[in-house]
């Protein structure tokens, strides 16, 4: 329905007018002349001014409507949850990003300018006798920028630092100073009144070039009709008694409904995989009158959820079958590395490696800071013990992560002595009194007894 009423829109229409009796013909959107006020009156989206990149673009129409010549109409097609036409307003080649500085001379009565007294026709004046002194010397821009700035570019000569112009909204940036910036070039200085008064821009640097394009286009979001509301609640309330009665996995199935398990929940948890934040869903399995079985629907933003709770499990040591799928693996391989160990009576690493059909292999350029190896993978137990070594000198059998290990230190290089390691120590310092408040707050909760009963309140 609303793919048809996007598309009613595309052409001029004919309507009667009750007033004048006579039919009034009314413009489409491949007609218009006045393409944001069409939108303004169609679209829930108001007109954005703005050029776009290819890459912020919905890849799926990217190509098509990069592809369109001016004026040219794509549409409608669908973009999330919502239908579109697009029209073709204006296509340029426009840097990505800009670096630019400026000197900025506020009047009273423009934004942001507290405690200022000076009148516009002031602010202009002085901003046009500074202009000839800062336009061909970068040191005098400076000076004057760190002299008379008020804002976060004082004490950095101006330098608004590199601006993304895909970042840029009428929210967040000056239009007029946005503009100057990106549609004129490299080096380019000038006096440029905004909101916030009279600066005085200066282009430092640009990106690479890219194709831009500024599209008008009609949104029209796809939402659920009442009546697709009603069936919803109608087949959900249904599932909901029908499982209270057969088996909800069973019942899940035969309806093609999808069922996600949902393990190891806790008391404080808000989100729930694939449904966001569901603090109810998770207040009601922890609360004391819900019971092991207990099932119970739940309104969601874009639908209904039947939850099911399967489990609860008490607070202190787990048990054999809830840990069995994280502890299996570790004692297979545990008992692998014991069944290596007694079939090898090797004392050299080639002796051990013709005795289990592998070859010995070489790892280079290990430091101390490293955690794996070279085809071997994170293996920090076998390198830690390998810095324990002398050079020449072999370990005896070592347990890694994937697999039984024997090394060999062929070759020791220490690091260049330093002068001295102020700065190591200094840097040390900084890390120790910035862990200091973590460190305290988590010893202090450690050792006092504490009852958390957030969860009744939140």
């Amino acid at each position: 329905e609303v793919k048809v009423n996007v598309a009613s829109l595309l052409n001029n229409s004919v309507s009667f007018n009750e007033q004048t009796k006579e039919n009034d013909t009314i413009e489409g959107f491949v007609t218009t002349e006045n393409i944001e006020d069409f939108i303004s009156r169609n679209s829930d989206t108001k007109y954005q001014d703005k050029y776009l990149f290819k890459e912020q673009l919905n890849p799926e129409v990217a190509d098509s409507l990069f592809s369109l010549d001016i004026k040219e109409v794509f549409g409608p097609y669908q973009d999330g949850p919502a239908y579109k036409l697009s029209r073709m307003v204006a296509k340029t080649n426009l840097a990505d990003s800009v670096k630019a500085s400026h000197i900025i001379i506020p009047y009273q009565g423009a934004e942001r300018a507290f405690g200022i007294t000076r009148t516009k026709e002031m602010a202009k004046k002085m901003a046009d006798s500074i202009f000839p002194l800062v336009r061909n010397n970068a040191d005098k821009f400076t000076e004057v920028a760190d002299s008379i700035n008020s804002d976060g570019t004082k004490g950095r000569g101006g330098d608004l630092g590199w601006t993304l112009y895909s970042t840029i909204t009428d929210e967040t940036f000056d239009r007029d100073f946005s503009d100057y910036m990106f549609f004129n070039d490299k080096d380019d200085i000038e006096v440029v009144e905004t909101k916030f008064g009279y600066h005085i821009i200066r282009i430092d640097d640009k990106a690479d070039f890219k194709d831009a394009v500024k599209l008008g286009t009609i949104v029209r979001g796809i939402e659920a009709s009442e009546k697709t509301i009603n069936d919803l609640f109608t087949t959900a309330t249904k599932f909901e008694i029908e499982v209270n009665e057969k088996d909800f996995l069973e019942v899940s199935q035969e309806n093609d409904y999808r069922t996600r398990p949902v393990n190891k929940i806790k008391e404080m948890d808000e989100t729930l995989p694939g449904l966001g934040n569901q603090r109810s869903i998770v207040q009601w399995a922890f609360d004391k009158e819900t019971k092991e079985g207990d099932i119970r629907r739940f309104n969601l933003n874009n639908g209904y959820a039947v939850a099911r709770l399967t489990k609860k499990s008490k607070k202190g040591l787990a048990n054999v079958d809830d840990v069995s799928a994280r502890v299996l693996p570790i004692i297979r391989r545990e008992r692998k590395a014991e069944i290596i160990r007694n079939k090898s009576n090797a004392s050299s690493l080639e002796d051990f490696a013709t005795q289990n059909g592998v070859t010995v292999s070489t790892a280079l350029a290990l430091s101390i800071r490293s955690t794996t190896i070279a085809g071997a993978g994170r293996e920090p137990k076998v390198l830690g013990t390998a810095f324990g070594l002398n050079e020449g000198e072999s370990s005896g059998f070592i347990d890694g992560e994937n697999g039984v290990y024997m090394v060999q230190v062929t070759r020791r290089e220490n690091p260049v002595a330093l002068d001295n390691y102020i700065t190591y120590s200094l840097n040390q310092k900084v890390a120790n009194r910035n862990r200091v408040n973590t460190v305290v707050f988590n010893a202090l909760r450690k050792a006092a007894d504490i009852e958390d009963n957030r969860a009744i309140f939140y």
